[in-house]
């Protein structure tokens, strides 16, 4: 994810309003990242990262705190050996940029190994010219052709060896990582794929592999949170289903392997008879939706502009990822207020829009 240096120097960065932002709320900060980094590496993480990235500097204030907040939460600098980056992204519906924190490859091993119970941890690509030999229940034998041509990608593995030499291992065809791929919401106006996907597609693909893998791993409560978070933000996984998306020849391991994953079975299966039997929701779990009132506010909207439900419905799907006014999260309803006031001025169709 390679990024043009800035010139300025670095005195005028220091006056940047990011850069004083951040130094105001250093203490919320320094309340959430690991005990060995300081106050004085903080800023110097903040200050490298808009010379690393200039168009940081162009983002919105809050964007840029949030990202570099959650970089911070993990104990990464962003942009230091494919850790962590703060990539800014334009935002159609604000007409401005946004940064986002984007977990790198290299970081989500570095998560993995946080919990001290493994040893090695590690992802492979097998390209058309690679020997690569497997049997389920065993270690592959990949042999990596090291010639200027490898040819194609044709599958990917990834592995993680426990402290008591236990193992696990998750294999993917190219076909499920380009399923992964496919559901990213890096994607522009025209449901183009854009972002890391594009630029970084063996990073983002080992990435993929080690995401498959680690959920079959003791991972800390921070790992496992901020592993969850990337996802939320990169990708829509809405119509998969949860327990289905568990392979189960594709991923094998010993014993102690088996347990942990025997356990997470249970707990999401449980978890899904919740849902079924109707079992109470965690306190504030819907505060981030709009009301009933708001609900009703749209609905008189979408009537006095004249605008059609089916319209209505393909604008939730396509720029939020959702099939019910139920599901607009507050922080979206001042922007669907406006989409309805523009369509009803342009009658366009929002597609030809976003």
């Amino acid at each position: 994810m390679a990024q043009n240096q800035s010139n300025l120097p670095v005195q005028q960065i220091n006056e940047h309003p990011i850069v004083k932002y951040i130094e105001q709320r250093k203490d919320d900060l320094l309340a959430i990242m690991p005990k060995t980094l300081t106050p004085e590496k903080m800023m110097k993480f903040a200050i490298n990262s808009l010379q690393r990235t200039p168009k940081l500097m162009q983002c919105s204030i809050e964007s840029v705190y949030m990202a570099f907040a959650e970089c911070l939460r993990c104990g990464f600098e962003p942009g230091v050996f494919g850790k962590a980056h703060l990539v800014p992204f334009f935002n159609g519906r604000t007409r401005k940029y946004e940064a986002q924190f984007i977990l790198g490859y290299t970081g989500m091993i570095q998560l993995a190994r946080n919990s001290g119970e493994i040893t090695t941890i590690e992802a492979h690509l097998v390209y058309g010219r690679d020997k690569f030999q497997y049997k389920v229940g065993e270690i592959p034998h990949h042999e990596p052709c090291f010639d200027d041509d490898r040819g194609k990608i044709r599958l990917g593995w990834a592995y993680a060896k426990f402290k008591d030499g236990s193992y696990q291992v998750a294999i993917m065809s190219l076909s499920e990582i380009n399923g992964i791929m496919n559901r990213s919401k890096s994607k522009d106006k025209n449901g183009r794929l854009v972002g890391p996907w594009v630029t970084d597609y063996p990073e983002m693909a080992k990435k993929t592999l080690i995401r498959r893998l680690s959920k079959y791993l003791p991972l800390t409560i921070e790992a496992q949170q901020a592993i969850m978070r990337d996802d939320e933000k990169m990708y829509d996984f809405r119509q998969a289903n949860v327990l289905d998306d568990l392979p189960t020849n594709d991923t094998v391991g010993t014993d102690k392997a088996k347990e942990i994953l025997k356990k997470k079975r249970a707990e999401m299966a449980k978890k899904k008879d919740d849902e079924v039997t109707g079992a109470e929701p965690p306190e504030g779990l819907f505060d981030n939706f709009i009301n009933e009132k708001q609900v009703k506010k749209l609905c008189a909207t979408y009537t006095k502009t004249g605008i059609d439900e089916k319209t209505v419905k393909a604008f939730l799907e396509k720029q939020y990822g959702i099939a019910s006014r139920k599901d607009i999260k507050k922080e979206w309803f001042d922007d669907i207020l406006a989409w309805c006031a523009d369509e009803a001025n342009a009658g366009l169709d929002p597609a030809d829009v976003f």
